[in-house]
């Protein structure tokens, strides 16, 4: 952990009681921590091993840091949020209230750098569904990368 209190960042860290949360056998698995709402979350996105797998079949869980017990306790609620979550350990939240169509529940993720997709997973559910931005209006000069701009949310 690394905590800004005040004077320079201090890390620490906790002994969990018991090991990560899930039973992800074999395959690919991509593991982000995002801090959202004051709470720790950690997503973790896996493929299956078999080579006929489709992007659809993608398996997400999302849990939530209990610092009192000192375990993942699974997540069936991001409250009025949705997280955000790409190659080299990108983890964000937003709110979901409908403003910009971002759905409520749901884990963003763009797999590989290069991908010209990205995935819509409902933690409600366990449903995932693959959009394509094929065929998006570019410049050919452009380097055509999928990646995330979240809409600042205001504090009250």
């Amino acid at each position: 952990m690394l905590e800004f209190s005040g004077g320079p960042p201090q890390f620490s860290s906790i002994k969990l009681a018991g090991g990560v949360p899930g039973d992800w056998g074999r395959g690919a698995c991509h593991v982000f921590l995002v801090e959202s709402d004051g709470q720790l979350y950690m997503v973790c996105l896996k493929t299956p091993a078999s080579s006929s797998s489709s992007l659809s079949s993608l398996q997400v869980g999302v849990y939530k840091m209990d610092f009192l017990e000192r375990r993942w306790c699974r997540a069936d609620d991001l409250g009025n949020r949705a997280f955000f979550v790409a190659p080299f350990y990108f983890g964000a939240s937003c709110l979901a209230e409908g403003k910009y169509g971002i759905q409520k529940n749901c884990v963003y993720s763009v797999r590989y750098l290069g991908d010209k997709s990205f995935t819509v997973s409902s933690i409600e559910d366990g449903t995932s569904h693959v959009h394509s931005i094929r065929g998006a209006e570019a410049s050919p000069d452009s380097i055509c990368r999928t990646l995330w701009m979240l809409p600042t949310d205001e504090k009250p």
